[in-house]
């Protein structure tokens, strides 16, 4: 569910797979990591125009009343979907700070620099689809554990959910 359990199993296992990768082994030092959806807070937050404070000021807000972590260990970043005239809507992007270095120590052990922490769900829209779709898309990616269900209209991601019952439970 996103948390390394035991480095050094995990380690060999990841050397061993860049060994026998194919066609050829991966040599490259340099790599994006997504980051499992179960370990991020998506938010949509809309702020009424005209803003009457700091837009990064709402958000850090938005994050304290939304994301259920201690503030001091919140890493977050945003982005404007979408501005009209009386409103901006922007979605934040946060998680656990403690996380995302315990991955960046992971990958440092391996040798490997990492260039960009990327979010699974955005991954996988960017690979089914070169240019936003026309039409709203909804992206559901069934795991072994948990089901995403993610919304993406000519915006961007508009909506993002983790449903912890997936391909195993469907199996049994």
């Amino acid at each position: 569910r996103g948390r390394i359990v035991d480095e050094k199993k995990l380690g060999d296992f990841f050397k061993q797979l860049l060994a026998k990768a194919k066609p050829s082994k991966v040599t490259t030092r340099d790599v994006n990591f997504f980051i499992p959806e179960s370990q991020i807070y998506p938010i949509i937050a809309r702020y009424e125009l005209p803003l009457t404070k700091q837009l990064d000021e709402y958000i850090t807000e938005e994050i304290k009343t939304s994301v259920p972590i201690d503030a001091s260990d919140i890493i977050h970043t945003h982005s404007i979907r979408r501005k009209e005239k009386e409103w901006v809507e922007v979605l934040i992007i946060a998680a656990q700070k403690s996380v995302l270095e315990e991955w960046y120590t992971f990958f440092k052990k391996q040798g490997i620099e990492l260039d960009i922490f990327d979010i699974e769900t955005l991954a996988n829209f960017r690979s089914l689809y070169s240019k936003s779709p026309k039409e709203n898309v909804c992206v559901v990616d069934i795991g072994k554990f948990q089901t995403k269900i993610s919304i993406f209209d000519g915006f961007g991601l508009g909506y993002s959910h983790v449903i912890d019952d997936a391909g195993d439970a469907m199996t049994s």
